[in-house]
């Protein structure tokens, strides 16, 4: 193959081609002949979990079984109460005297300006125990049997529950008032409190106004 003359077309053509080559060359190569990666890093975008994730639905609870627990009733035993048992008190299981378990007395006693006592004694002449309780009853009698003068009123005194043993006595006071013309009595007609019956003791007192007061023992 031939070459054109220097000068000519081709030869232009050739030393533009050269020239385009070495700037190629030098510009890949650079001043040391290497090629320099950017150390730029590449920012990669963060994607944040998101939050709006729809909630996931609870099941649905068991339905609410309400049990009740049945505690069954305490046996209970009945107590028994011998009657050999000591009574709380001496007189909780003694019953009331009768008429037939007492004698009566009646004694003056004391006298004062226009006044007369006299004392009425309950005695137990039975061989059981047996109490007395509460207010006798006194009323005056002539020798005919009249009743004379009212019934004997309640003096102030304080009531209690007497037991009577055997031989025991309880007594009560009777005040006359002889401030008066009234006749006199032969005798009084006692009742023992809450007992049926009267006993008839001769006494002389005068009838105006009798006052009784509740049994002591």
């Amino acid at each position: 193959m031939r070459l054109s003359a220097p000068g000519g077309p081709l030869a232009g053509l050739l030393v533009a081609g050269l020239l385009v080559a070495g700037l190629l060359v030098a510009g890949c190569s650079g001043s040391s002949g290497h090629v320099t990666a950017s150390s730029t890093p590449v920012s990669t975008p963060t994607v944040a979990p998101s939050t709006s994730a729809a909630p996931t639905s609870a099941p649905p609870a068991p339905p609410s079984v309400s049990v009740t627990a049945t505690t069954p009733a305490p046996t209970v035993t009945p107590t028994v109460v011998s009657s050999s048992a000591a009574p709380s008190s001496p007189a909780a299981a003694v019953i009331r005297c009768t008429a037939s378990q007492l004698s009566i007395d009646v004694t003056k006693g004391g006298a004062s300006l226009g006044q007369e006592i006299a004392v009425v004694t309950f005695t137990n002449t039975s061989t059981s125990r047996c109490t007395l309780s509460g207010y006798p009853q006194a009323v005056l009698e002539t020798s005919a049997g009249m009743t004379v003068g009212q019934q004997a009123k309640h003096a102030a005194g304080r009531v209690t529950l007497v037991l009577l043993a055997p031989q025991r006595s309880a007594q009560a006071n009777l005040t006359d008032d002889t401030r008066c013309n009234a006749p006199e009595s032969t005798a009084v007609r006692i009742s023992a409190p809450g007992v049926p019956g009267a006993t008839e003791v001769p006494v002389q007192l005068r009838a105006c106004t009798l006052q009784i007061t509740p049994l002591q023992g």
